[in-house]
């Protein structure tokens, strides 16, 4: 995983790049189950906070290349495969990440990659849907344009907390500090969405009530190639639509860009 982002000797990362294949589930996700929470944690998509809390490396191969030193991970975890993650470290400090990964047998919440950011970098920039808060079904009333916002702006508080916050359709993604220091992420292929907040999406789901979050210590910044959609045609029902759903052993890739600003 990589572990560390410096830059003019100052440390970006504050928790290592590793895949996620889970959100904090929402209301319309666990259904039936809002009527007797306590049987919440057998729904069937818990699986994949198991998995990615399950992963672990089984390869590790660097190389020289012209453009720069490439090092490619393999993951293993329950329930997935082809789970790769590739670094192309270029002499100009710019990191360009390729991550792939399919699921096995269980329909998707997601497929991408979480990392922890220092808290310092609350001033954010993004081209993509905005400025409220979209999925993949529900976008087409936010326009794509470039929008900032302090991070704290980006969470929406539902009453019992939830995954909330995601933007998509974002071809680049800027985080500063108030000096004005800080990184850039910018898609190499298809726009990505992305979540960034106080909040690990395991503490959004353990929390039963708001005042009960407890912040992770860093800014959690999720990158995703692809995440189901919310669904709701029905309350209380996701009752997702077939465009809208990440199928079991079909590949999903995205490729970023990092550099400092």
């Amino acid at each position: 995983a990589l572990s560390s982002l410096v830059y003019d000797e100052k440390e970006y990362l504050a928790a290592p790049l590793k895949p996620d294949f889970f959100r904090a589930l929402t209301d319309n996700d666990r259904g039936y189950l809002n009527f007797v929470p306590y049987f919440a944690g057998v729904h069937p998509l818990y699986q994949w906070k198991r998995t990615t809390a399950m992963l672990r490396p089984t390869s590790v191969k660097a190389s020289s290349t012209p453009s720069g030193v490439e090092v490619k991970v393999n993951w293993n975890a329950p329930f997935v495969s082809g789970v790769s993650t590739t670094y192309l470290v270029s002499p100009d400090g710019d990191i360009t990440v390729t991550h792939s990964a399919k699921g096995l047998f269980l329909p998707m919440l997601k497929v991408g990659v979480r990392l922890g950011v220092i808290p310092s970098l609350d001033n954010v920039t993004w081209y993509g849907r905005g400025p409220q808060e979209t999925y993949i079904d529900r976008k087409t009333g936010a326009k794509i344009a470039e929008w900032s916002m302090k991070a704290d702006e980006l969470e929406h508080r539902y009453m019992r907390p939830q995954e909330n916050g995601h933007r998509t359709d974002v071809r680049s993604l800027t985080l500063k500090d108030d000096s004005g220091s800080g990184i850039e992420i910018v898609s190499m292929d298809i726009p990505f969405g992305f979540n960034y907040g106080k909040y690990t999406p395991e503490e959004l789901d353990r929390a039963k009530h708001l005042h009960e979050l407890k912040e992770a210590g860093y800014a959690v910044l999720s990158l995703d190639a692809a995440q189901r959609g919310v669904g709701g045609d029905m309350p209380g029902c996701a009752y997702l639509h077939k465009p809208y759903k990440l199928s079991s052993g079909k590949e999903y890739t995205f490729k970023f860009r990092i550099s400092k600003i």
